[in-house]
């Protein structure tokens, strides 16, 4: 029997809630495009912290939008010593169907706001922190999400444990084209800073033939234990 061996760990997270998700009023395409964290959002991102404050990280990777972002530098800013404690924008992971007339924020202005931000490995401070093309196109969602996997596998080869910050739909399709999940019906929830952990294997040694393994979808524990649990 071959022992499978481990290419990288998957940390899938949603943001914690925006001003969006909390219904607060948008009065421009900023705020209804890009909102931050709501107060609710940032304290669900200091426990989503405090969960993995412990669990060091070998990469942290958000997309350009705030609510993501912000989400990540919490959990940066309690990494142990030896965790990820930069906050890589990676466009890729940008919510589906967000720009209607938005360009986002440049990375000189998140690093303004999260200091721990900064442009993903091959990427820089100049290039745009939002695909550039952004459609309502489904197989363009389909596309970038196969692209982010790729960047990933590409990059991670020696176990290495990631963490992605992105989107509700996003996420969705990100893990659908991880399971290789075609049934439509498939449509799990991706609750604010839920934990969705895969195992990615390299090719052929995956247990039961498959060379992704799926542990946990939708972890939300962190939001409901005793508060002297994470202190």
């Amino acid at each position: 029997m071959i022992k499978p061996e481990v290419q990288f760990e998957l940390l899938l997270v949603r943001h914690g809630q925006s001003l969006g998700n909390a219904g607060i009023p948008a009065h421009s395409v900023r705020e209804r495009q890009d909102p931050d964290l709501s107060p609710e959002g940032c304290r669900q991102a200091k426990l989503l912290a405090k969960r993995f404050r412990h669990y060091p990280l070998d990469a942290l990777f958000s997309s350009g939008l705030l609510r993501a972002v912000h989400t990540a530098s919490m959990v940066a800013s309690m990494q142990p010593k030896d965790g990820a404690h930069t906050v890589e924008i990676l466009p890729l992971l940008t919510e589906c169907n967000t720009l209607e007339g938005y360009t986002g924020q440049t990375m000189v202005e998140i690093r303004a706001l999260y200091p721990a931000a900064a442009p993903a490995e091959g990427r820089s401070d100049a290039q745009t922190v939002l695909p550039n093309d952004e459609t309502t196109d489904e197989q363009y969602n389909i596309d970038r999400a196969r692209q982010a996997l790729d960047y990933l596998k590409n990059r991670f080869q020696n176990g290495e444990r990631v963490m992605v910050v992105a989107h509700g739909v996003f996420n969705t399709v990100l893990l659908m084209q991880a399971l290789e999940v075609r049934e439509q019906r498939f449509d799990p929830d991706f609750n604010n800073t839920s934990v969705t952990h895969l195992t990615f294997y390299k090719a052929g040694t995956g247990p039961w033939g498959f060379d992704v393994r799926l542990h946990c979808l939708n972890d939300r524990t962190h939001l409901f234990v005793k508060k002297t649990l994470f202190l």
